[in-house]
Formats: structure tokens, C-alpha cells, sequence
């Protein structure tokens, strides 16, 4: 069976795709957590590059017209789930940052308090 060359490129993007996230996860610019999200969605999409009849049956069950459209719903999916999960992440550490910035402050304010205490001392 001969692939079509589109086909071909799909794979090869997608193995391009799983090397730059497994790199990431090595050079710690990715934490583990957060890449097993990408790694899930690109075996997904080579699934899908490599054996386009499993979109098609899907299709199938699902009751899409068009393949590519089923694919467009899985990624768009996808891409909503990561931005939810972000929103979450980057809400909790809005939360740190202003619990941290608090703390600081109140440091600094005993901080003066003790420095005026120590100089009336004198």
C-alpha cells in the first residue's frame, strides 16, 4: 500500500510534533504535566494521519457530514480544554502572586516598625 504523499507529511509532522514536546519535557521547558496533554493529542493525531479510516468511522457515529470537519471539532475541543485548564492555572497563581504581595508588605511594614523602634532606641 502505497500512502499518498499528504498522508506522508501528516505522519512526518506529527513525529516532528511528539519530538519537540519529548525535547521540551528533557530541557525541563515543559513540565510533565502539561506535555501529557500534548503527547495524548499528537498519538491522536497520528492516529489520524496514519489510518485515515478511523476518522471516518467516527464520522460515521457520530453523525458529521464531512471528515474534516470531525477533525476541526476535535481539535477546536481540544484547544478549549487547554485554555480552560490555563485559565485555572494561571487563576491559582493570580491568587499566590496577591497572597505573596500581602505578605511582603506586611514584612516590610514590621521591618520599619522595628528599624524606627531600634533608632528611637539610640
Amino acid at each position: 500500500m502505497v500512502l499518498p504523499f499528504t498522508q506522508i507529511l501528516l505522519i512526518l509532522g506529527m513525529m516532528v510534533f511528539i519530538g519537540i514536546i519529548l525535547f521540551m519535557i528533557k530541557k525541563h521547558l515543559l513540565s510533565v504535566k502539561y506535555a501529557i496533554i500534548w503527547l495524548v493529542a499528537g498519538a491522536v493525531l497520528f492516529v489520524f494521519a496514519a489510518f485515515p479510516y478511523v476518522v471516518l468511522l467516527i464520522r460515521f457515529y457520530v453523525g458529521v457530514e464531512v471528515a474534516s470537519n470531525l477533525v476541526f471539532m476535535i481539535v477546536l475541543s481540544f484547544l478549549v480544554f487547554i485554555v480552560l485548564g490555563l485559565s485555572s492555572t494561571v487563576s491559582c497563581f493570580a491568587e499566590q502572586i496577591k497572597r505573596l504581595t500581602q505578605s511582603i508588605a506586611i514584612l516590610e511594614k514590621r521591618t520599619r516598625e522595628l528599624e524606627d523602634k531600634n533608632e528611637k532606641g539610640k
